[in-house]
């Protein structure tokens, strides 16, 4: 939270102590400034404005921008119990294929032994090797290139909220990245397009007033649909995009092979190296077995997007 109050003070609580208990192994604790929140989430008309200025400040030359020049974060970071692990890359590309195959691998543990396997394998391996090189690496080829912003990492509805005295709009339990502004698992604007939050795709809409979708700009609402994770996009993505990013680079004259070998040798090797992991069911749980604190990382719900691109919908 230091480092996001840092980029906007205005918005974030002020961090005044945290460290580890004396007498009690691996509990730490964190103190930050009051603020006495109103009910609801903050207004459409204020908030998506002001995450855009989150963004804009975390990009040079801003007051906290990357300082590697990466994409990922430089330790773990945990939504609840569940590790965020995206490790430092060149590429976007590359930090997002690692970041989300090592959820995957989680999941394959969890769920271990149960049915329906095959079915979410063969969603993996297409969301790995064809949906996430069509939509993430246009982003960074063709002459485009995208800079590391610091993004909250889970602004869902339970993370934002007014301060009653001031009306001032805040946000807080961060899961901090750099990372692509519309993204992600680090859940920025994704959960935006989910239809069961209070912050809805009106929220996106008045974003992209203030911040302008990355180019290719026909890709946004498929990117958000890659970054709300989804199964029924899933699904939708895949009959989108059957021929991946070789698909685009034919269509647009390019030659993909060299374009991949610039930007992303390494993701190629992160997907190879990725093990054959599973997801079930609409909830996602940690490694930690069917008892412990649970996420919604992979969303069997609908989406805003659907309601456009008439998504598969899949009943679980």
């Amino acid at each position: 939270m230091s480092l996001l109050y840092s980029v906007m003070p205005e918005m974030v609580a002020e961090p005044l102590a945290w460290g580890e208990y004396k007498e009690a192994e691996e509990v730490y604790f964190f103190v930050c400034r009051f603020h006495e929140f109103s009910d609801g989430v903050p207004r459409v008309t204020a908030f998506p404005k002001l995450v855009a200025e989150f963004h804009r400040r975390s990009k040079p030359p801003g007051p906290a921008q990357s300082k590697t020049g990466k994409f990922g974060f430089d330790m773990i970071t945990y939504g609840g119990r569940n590790p965020q692990d995206f490790p430092l890359c060149d590429t976007w590309e590359e930090s997002f294929t690692r970041g989300l195959g090592k959820l995957f691998d989680l999941e394959a543990e969890t769920h271990k032994g149960e049915e329906g396997g095959d079915d979410m394998q063969r969603l993996r391996k297409g969301i790995m090797d064809k949906v996430i090189p069509r939509l993430l690496r246009p982003l960074e080829t063709e002459g485009r290139t995208l800079t590391p912003t610091l993004v909250h990492g889970d602004l869902w509805d339970g993370n934002a909220s007014v301060d009653g005295t001031t009306g001032q709009s805040m946000f807080f339990d961060a899961t901090p990245l750099w990372a692509h502004n519309e993204s992600q698992l680090a859940d920025e604007l994704a959960p935006w397009w989910l239809l069961r939050h209070e912050m809805t795709d009106a929220y996106i809409e008045e974003y992209k007033r203030h911040y302008d979708p990355a180019e290719p700009s026909e890709d946004f609402e498929s990117r958000g649909a890659l970054y709300a994770l989804a199964i029924a996009t899933m699904e939708d993505l895949l009959s989108k995009f059957p021929l991946g990013y070789e698909g685009y680079a034919s269509e647009k004259g390019l030659a993909a092979g060299a374009d991949a070998a610039r930007v992303n040798a390494k993701a190629f090797e992160a997907n190879a190296n990725i093990s054959g992991g599973l997801v079930q069911g609409s909830d996602v749980t940690t490694a930690a077995g069917p008892d412990s604190e649970k996420t919604d990382r992979i969303h069997g719900e609908e989406w805003h997007g659907a309601k456009k691109a008439d998504a598969a919908k899949v009943q679980l």
